[in-house]
C-alpha cells in the first residue's frame, strides 16, 4: 500500500511442483496469478513437462478451457529450423504504468533444452546466446515504442549473458535483470557504461520468496538507481479473495498409489 501499484513478473517454472498443480495442468496457477494481476510470464524449461500445448490453450482465446490474463514471454523460443515463434509466446510486453512505458523482454535459458524431456521439446529451438536478439529488442522498445524503462526478465541464471546486456549503452540500455531457474536468492548489481548499477536478482523456489525492485528515475524518466527487497511469503496470512480460490479446490479428487481420499 505505501509503494502503491507494481508490476507482476513470473520468471518461469511457475505452473509445476504440486500436486494440485499437475492435477489442473497449471490451471490453478493460472488462476492464482490472474487473481494478483500477473502482468508477464516468461516460459521456463518446466512450461514443457507436459508439452507446450498444454499451456498454449491459456492463450488461445477460449474461455472455456481457461485463459491467462497476461502474456507468455519467449523471446529465443522458435520451431525447428525456424526464426518463427509460436503466435501466443511474445518477445516482449510493454506495461503502462501511469502514463510511464515499462518494457519486459523475455527469454529462456539457451541451454535449458537438455533439461527437458526430448518428445516434449523436438519441435522446438532455444536460441543458444540472446544478447544479440535481446539488444534488438531493447532499443526497438525504446525508439519505437516510446519505452521509458527496460527490463530483461530470463529463466537462467547466466553471468555471461547478464554481462553482456548490462554492458549495452543508449537506446540498448537494460534498467533490471531479474533471473530464475537455479532456485538462488540472489541480490547483486552490475555496472553499466553510464557508471550506473542495475539490479540482478532471483528468487528461491518454491514461492519462498518474492523480490521487490524499485527503480528511481530522474525527472525525464531516465533510470537513477534502484533499492531491492525481498518478502518471505510465510510470513503474510492468505487473502480472503484467495481462501475463496482454494476452496474451489477443496473437493478435488485425489488418487495416489490406490488411496482415494478428498483433500
Amino acid at each position: 500500500e505505501k509503494n502503491g501499484d507494481y508490476i507482476k513478473v513470473a520468471n518461469g517454472d511457475m505452473l509445476q511442483g504440486s500436486y494440485l498443480a499437475s492435477k489442473t495442468y497449471g490451471y490453478a496457477i493460472i488462476e492464482a496469478l490472474n487473481l494478483m494481476e500477473f502482468d508477464a510470464f516468461v516460459i521456463g524449461n518446466h512450461e514443457f513437462d507436459w508439452g507446450l500445448d498444454k499451456i498454449a490453450k491459456y492463450k488461445d482465446g477460449d474461455l472455456t478451457n481457461g485463459e491467462a490474463n497476461f502474456p507468455f514471454l519467449g523471446a529465443n523460443i522458435f520451431y525447428k529450423g525456424t526464426n518463427k515463434r509460436p503466435d501466443w509466446i511474445d518477445p516482449y510486453t510493454i506495461v503502462d504504468y501511469k502514463g510511464l512505458k515499462v518494457g519486459i523482454v523475455g527469454v529462456v535459458g539457451g541451454t535449458q533444452e537438455s533439461s527437458i524431456l526430448a518428445l516434449n521439446v523436438a519441435e522446438y529451438d532455444f536460441l543458444d546466446d540472446p544478447s544479440t536478439l535481446i539488444k534488438g529488442y531493447v532499443e526497438e522498445l525504446r525508439t519505437e515504442k516510446g519505452c521509458d524503462v527496460v527490463i530483461v526478465s530470463s529463466h537462467d541464471h547466466d553471468e555471461t549473458l547478464n554481462s553482456k546486456l548490462a554492458s549495452y549503452t543508449g537506446d540498448s540500455s537494460v534498467d533490471a535483470i531479474f533471473c530464475a531457474h537455479d532456485h538462488w536468492l540472489v541480490n547483486d548489481s552490475l555496472t553499466r557504461p553510464d557508471g550506473l548499477s542495475i539490479a540482478v536478482v532471483e528468487n528461491n523456489d518454491k514461492n519462498e520468496t518474492v523480490q521487490e525492485v524499485i527503480l528511481n528515475l530522474d525527472s525525464n524518466y531516465k533510470y537513477k538507481n534502484y533499492t531491492q527487497k525481498y518478502y518471505r511469503m510465510s510470513s503474510y496470512k492468505v487473502s480472503s479473495k484467495f481462501n475463496d480460490l482454494l476452496a474451489k479446490y477443496n473437493d478435488l479428487k485425489v488418487d495416489i498409489e490406490g488411496f482415494n481420499y478428498y483433500t
